[in-house]
């Protein structure tokens, strides 16, 4: 049985390992420390402030392996190969809301896009000498 780690209060590193549609590619995942530790610091710095704030929330995308990547046509330099993203709901709120705090009372350093049509905030840990995005996409 595999053994699960807590990375904050509500977040779990099973939760980053995740896909609805191709979990095979997911399944049998190997993170190493560091990546293991990017997690953490999303988490703790992150989701975990945002989810005491918000309430409950669901990881739709985490870490990806190349292959799951590729799968569901994600960017080649995603950031959720390198365990430095989630995609993120949020059922009892108004992503709205998580996207204006994060943005302004937050001013979160990494990458915030909030998906309007798709219902999900994306959300990256911020990398040395680049500019991270924030903006709302239909």
């Amino acid at each position: 049985m595999p053994v699960t780690i807590r990375l904050t209060k509500n977040f779990w590193l099973d939760e980053f390992l995740v896909s609805d549609k191709h979990p095979d590619l997911i399944r049998d995942a190997k993170l190493t420390n560091e990546e293991i530790d990017k997690l953490f610091y999303l988490s703790s710095f992150c989701l975990q402030p945002l989810r005491n704030k918000f309430g409950p929330c669901k990881i739709n995308s985490g870490y990806r392996t190349k292959q799951l990547n590729a799968a569901i046509g994600g960017s080649s330099r995603s950031q959720h190969m390198l365990a430095e993203a989630s995609d993120v709901v949020f059922p009892k709120s108004n992503l709205l809301d998580v996207y204006a705090h994060l943005t302004g009372e937050v001013k979160w350093p990494g990458e915030v896009i909030l998906y309007k049509s798709r219902n999900f905030l994306h959300v990256s840990l911020p990398r040395l000498n680049v500019n991270m995005d924030h903006f709302i996409k239909e």
